[in-house]
């Protein structure tokens, strides 16, 4: 036994070699215009529980680790465009970007059913998103500021298993809304300041768990915008107080695949040191 017990550690014996970096190149063309391209490649290593030193025994089941799991790895490319727009007193960004992610690791992937019920993580797949990415704030006589941005995205998913799978809740391409819009006015004057905020997002689906050992589900979660405010107060140089309220455009608003989010109102007394 002993014998056979080192000839199976020789063969699952494992080796990671990877090679992950940051790079980027930026050209200033003008006084007003910065272009920035970039390259990185992230690299999320199996640790020992991952690949089996551990095994958590639940109730119903034993949850494991596989030295068979292979490294994830996440390669970025982006171009950015900086521009000072002094007319208006504002900066403007735009980028576009694509995101490669090969051998994505489910950590209850796979189930092996036998006299006792084990799960363990397992590599799923490749995840690829592209998108762009436009942004503009500003300052207008050191009274008012405002921001606003948008980024729209694409996510392919390729998994071995079709989204959802037994046993994993990994889906990105389902649940990631395509379009995110943020908007921000505020105001300063004297021992006053105020902001609004308001984030709008395009409709996208949530995961919602299924029974054990079942495959979860999707559930639709409509377009929304949802509008948050403060109002503020400096009592003395150092002591603030403040009046916020979130999700002020309705009562109750789906935003999650969870409960229903409230309207909420909070007052806060903010003292410096």
């Amino acid at each position: 036994q002993p014998m056979e017990s080192e000839a199976l550690a020789e063969r699952i014996r494992t080796t990671i070699a990877e090679t992950s970096f940051n790079s980027g190149l930026v050209w200033r063309a003008s006084d007003r215009d910065t272009f920035r391209a970039i390259v990185s490649r992230g690299v999320q290593l199996p640790n020992l529980n991952l690949l089996g030193a551990v095994v958590v025994v639940t109730p119903s089941f034993k949850v494991a680790g596989s030295p068979f799991l292979e490294p994830s790895a996440s390669t970025n490319y982006e171009i950015v465009w900086d521009r000072e727009v002094d007319a208006i007193g504002a900066s403007v960004r735009a980028a576009v970007f694509h995101q490669a992610n090969s051998a994505m690791t489910s950590i209850e992937g796979i189930a092996f059913v036998g006299p006792e019920v084990y799960l363990a993580p397992t590599s799923i797949g490749d995840s690829h998103a592209t998108g762009i990415e436009i942004g503009l704030k500003g300052e207008i006589a050191d009274t008012w500021r405002w921001n606003a941005d948008y980024r729209g995205e694409l996510i392919d998913d390729d998994f071995i298993l079709p989204p959802p799978t037994p046993g994993t809740t990994t889906n990105y391409q389902d649940t990631t809304p395509e379009h995110l819009i943020n908007a921000g006015l505020g105001w300063s004057g004297g021992r006053w300041e105020a902001d609004g905020f308001v984030r709008y997002q395009s409709k996208v689906s949530g995961l919602l768990p299924g029974p054990p050992g079942g495959a979860p589900s999707l559930t639709p979660i409509p377009a929304h915008a949802a509008l948050d405010g403060r109002v503020a107060y400096a009592l003395t140089e150092r002591a603030t107080i403040s009046l916020s309220g979130q999700n002020l455009g309705a009562e109750t608003q789906t935003q999650t695949s969870g409960p229903d989010v409230e309207r909420t109102f909070m007052a806060t007394l903010t003292v410096r040191r």
